[in-house]
């Protein structure tokens, strides 16, 4: 670039400042406010974006530690719409369900209860905004079976759920099974046992008892006896006791052992005592070597 040509450039941009000049002066408040305006929308963006950096990862901690369907519901409510609440919500799901499917044999009341709470948690995940395929897909399906375990004779409902899950997820990983299910729902011979088995009420089985397993009219109590000592714990003859119980007179004092008519003379190292003089008698009188 010659000299010519930055002497042009250098007009062209004095011309484009002075012709701007007046335009500043006139708009220099609205400049000045959009400027500002500007920064502060900068500033929210910014603080926004950190908080929500911050809940999420508090989301993420409690989601971690929750180990029941109550806990996981917490977080769910707690931050609804987030990542963490919705696999939270998830898998509050997923305990009811299985919870419910294992109680419909022992506990009808406690079942229904249960998989009516899970349907009910299903859909409140698939109409919330925001949702990732892997969490509707997995959703889906566990609201499919989830009315499957609520059928009765009239099928449909689980049936639609299954034929929704393939509709939005052609190559779900669940296609084999929802089709044999949904196969299975529309047999006849399959829609009577639902049928027959909604109507049975299996209740709780009661608390088991120390009655239980017994004989009948047999008491309890008198089952239970002390164990008989162990008869190398007996003591040998030669030094049993007799105690006042088993002696012939009960009540009165053992004998004491009989003492040897011909007992040996103990003796010792200390001098023997001299014999007690007879009354009457005076004491011997002691020698000078004494």
């Amino acid at each position: 670039m010659n000299q010519h040509q930055r002497d042009l450039k250098t007009n062209e941009l004095e011309k484009l400042v002075t012709q701007a000049a007046p335009f500043l002066d006139q708009h220099k408040d609205k400049l000045i406010y959009g400027a500002c305006a500007i920064m502060l929308a900068f500033s929210a963006w910014y603080y926004l974006t950190q908080t929500s950096s911050n809940t999420n990862s508090a989301g993420w901690s409690k989601f971690i530690s929750a180990d029941d369907s109550d806990e996981y519901g917490t977080v769910a409510s707690q931050h609804k719409g987030e990542a963490s609440g919705q696999w939270a919500l998830l898998n509050e799901s997923d305990i009811l369900l299985n919870q419910g499917v294992r109680s419909m044999f022992t506990d009808r009341e406690a079942a229904l209860d249960d998989l009516k709470a899970a349907e009910e948690s299903y859909n409140e995940l698939l109409n919330q905004s925001g949702l990732s395929a892997a969490l509707e897909e997995r959703a889906l399906f566990g609201l499919a079976r989830c009315r499957e375990s609520l059928s009765g004779k009239d099928t449909s409902a689980a049936v639609n759920a299954y034929e929704e899950l393939l509709k939005r997820f052609p190559d779900t990983v669940y296609a084999e099974i929802s089709n044999q299910q949904i196969a299975a729902l529309k047999a006849p011979e399959n829609q009577e046992f639902y049928a027959w088995f909604q109507e049975q009420d299996p209740k709780p089985l009661p608390p088991r008892t120390p009655v239980d397993g017994m004989p009948p009219g047999v008491d309890p109590g008198s089952q239970i006896r002390l164990p008989q000592t162990p008869s190398g714990l007996k003591l040998p003859n030669s030094a049993a006791a007799t105690f006042p119980e088993d002696s012939e007179d009960a009540g009165g004092i053992p004998e004491p052992p009989p003492v040897p008519e011909k007992a040996g003379k103990v003796e010792g190292t200390a001098p023997s005592l001299p014999d007690d003089p007879a009354p009457g008698t005076p004491a011997p009188k002691k020698s000078d070597e004494e």
